[in-house]
């Protein structure tokens, strides 16, 4: 890595911790950071480690475009979905399971 780009990484941290620090709350600062992150991958595949609140198991969320469209082809196809009825500040979920039973999280992020 050359020198220019270390600075220009460098500059970027410090400007999103920064923004970060000014935020009211956590779903500012996720705000801020999905923002960044959006600017920064390439592909429509964010994901973060959580745990499944069901089975406790550890899952990520696929970023999605069409929550309702997935969801509905995933029912036409007789696999359970559940919906979260709740919208968050970061968008809407939906939660299935694998063959498996591997939990998998569907993610609509909220229109930037």
């Amino acid at each position: 890595m050359t020198a220019e780009v270390r600075t220009l990484v460098r500059r970027r941290r410090d400007e999103l911790v920064r923004r970060a620090a000014q935020a009211v709350g956590p779903a500012e600062v996720f705000d801020i950071a999905s923002a960044r992150l959006r600017r920064l991958v390439p592909f429509d595949a964010a994901v973060w480690s959580v745990t499944d609140p069901a089975t406790g198991l550890p899952t990520g969320p696929t970023r999605i475009d069409d929550l309702d469209g997935m969801t509905a082809q995933l029912r036409a196809a007789r696999i359970d979905v559940k919906v979260d009825s709740a919208t968050y500040p970061n968008g809407r979920f939906a939660r299935l399971h694998d063959p498996e039973g591997n939990p998998i999280e569907l993610w609509e992020p909220k229109e930037v």
